[in-house]
């Protein structure tokens, strides 16, 4: 509303207080959500591998004997070159890698724009697979994934608090301003040989 406020002036109409507010909210929501998934989910493998002292090619573990449910995102993260490859090692590449059909013209050249390779992923078979935690790399993925001071119920008692906070700001903004707004015009009218 431009013109609601004789004192105040917003000269983008299209970018309103709400969308902001709302904008920020849905950041905070994502980036919360995101590093729950880091440092919760994909750091329970991390966290495992170190509980099993899988440290080496000898003392590695299957996929399935970790401890820990490997759902379809970790079972991606640690055999096809995600996220976990950089800190979780396959001890028997040879033996578990999956051969697969290279992708085909349109596909590799959409990879290649995308920034990728234009190939396939190498993957492994998680029945095969056995795994293990670069011990030079430990400290760094222990520290990286580490869950001290994230937690899914943290994660959620947050969003609703700044849910909540996000609602009232939308109200109340808009109040404060009209408040703003009257003050100055009381100032303005209490000396107006300053503003003639």
């Amino acid at each position: 509303m431009p013109n609601a406020y004789q004192n105040i002036r917003f000269e983008n109409p299209v970018m309103t207080l709400a969308i902001v507010i709302w904008s920020l909210y849905i950041g905070f929501v994502i980036a919360g959500g995101l590093s729950v998934y880091h440092k919760c989910y994909l750091g329970d493998v991390i966290r495992a591998l170190v509980k099993k002292g899988a440290k080496d090619k000898e003392s590695a573990v299957k996929v399935d004997e970790i401890g820990i449910k490997m759902g379809y995102l970790r079972r991606r993260n640690v055999l096809s070159g995600g996220l976990l490859s950089k800190y979780v090692i396959v001890a028997n590449p040879e033996e578990s890698l999956v051969k697969k059909a290279p992708l085909s013209p349109f596909l590799s050249a959409m990879s290649k724009f995308f920034g990728g390779s234009g190939e396939r992923r190498t993957e492994y078979d998680a029945e095969i697979a056995r795994i293990y935690l670069l011990e030079e790399k430990r400290v760094q993925a222990e520290v990286r994934y580490s869950k001290k001071g994230t937690s899914y119920w943290m994660f959620l008692v947050s969003a609703v608090v700044f849910l909540a906070l996000a609602v009232g700001l939308t109200f109340a903004i808009p109040y404060l301003l009209d408040l703003l707004d009257e003050a100055i015009t009381l100032y303005k009218n209490l000396f107006p040989s300053k503003y003639a």
